[in-house]
């Protein structure tokens, strides 16, 4: 497989992105990362996905890896309660830069694009069928189509974001394949609002219940155990290939 950089032009400016080429080639994964993360790290992931015949692309979330301008800093020292409209803020501006990405990948490769996250990755994934049609598959990972706090009451500026929240748009999911994971003990990312969610989707998945599918990891935190995370990513490709190839 080859190794690629390149920057994609974006509404936010320009976005670093990594690439993995496999010699075949069936269809098109967007990997996004963790909070205070960058696109190396799911190069593990990455390569799996390669492996499988997919062509891997990993961006840097806006602040993040080559894009970091402070912001995580200034979220990291912000009061608690600023913190989750801070992430959240990030979460809404990467779910624009969708679309862009999406662009690219069509011009550059052919096939079906999907997408799959990982904790504020998780959240993006769950955006993509909201803002972009082209998105044949999803999978978020730890993460939640829900912009509410945990605790404490939203401020202004929180709720006028949270009227973008993915689950306030269930009518926008199908037909793209929805595939949710979450581990139960998790309390960064409780998985309430996924399984809930989920099951609202329900009603719009009434003519293809096969594109849905939610689980639940009874004995993983955050940081999942890796007998389950192994698990997962298996059921993961097996997704991806059901529905792009």
């Amino acid at each position: 497989m080859r190794e690629i950089k390149v920057r994609i032009e974006t509404p936010l400016g320009y976005a670093p992105v990594l690439i993995l080429r496999p010699r075949g080639h069936c269809g098109t994964a967007l990997v996004y990362h963790g909070l205070g993360a960058g696109k190396e790290v799911q190069h593990k992931e990455m390569v799996w996905l390669a492996e499988a015949g997919f062509t891997a692309v990993c961006v840097d979330a806006p602040h993040h890896g080559e894009r970091a301008d402070g912001y995580l800093e200034m979220l990291t020292s912000a009061e608690t309660a600023n913190q989750h409209f801070l992430v959240m803020k990030l979460v809404s501006e990467a779910i624009q830069e969708i679309p862009a990405v999406v662009e690219y990948c069509v011009q550059q490769f052919p096939g079906n694009v999907c997408i799959v996250g990982i904790s504020l990755g998780g959240f993006i994934a769950y955006g993509a069928p909201v803002v972009e049609p082209r998105i044949k598959a999803s999978v978020p990972i730890l993460g939640s189509p829900d912009w509410n706090p945990k605790v404490g009451h939203a401020t202004a500026e929180l709720q006028a974001l949270m009227e973008h929240a993915p689950a306030r748009f269930p009518e926008k999911f199908p037909p793209c394949a929805v595939f949710a994971a979450n581990a139960r003990r998790d309390i960064y990312v409780p998985p309430r609002a996924s399984r809930e969610f989920i099951q609202t989707l329900q009603n719009e998945y009434q003519a293809c219940p096969e594109r849905l599918q939610y689980l639940e990891y009874p004995d993983s935190e955050h940081m999942m155990r890796e007998e389950d995370w192994n698990d997962l990513w298996q059921r993961v490709l097996f997704w991806f290939y059901r529905f792009l190839v």
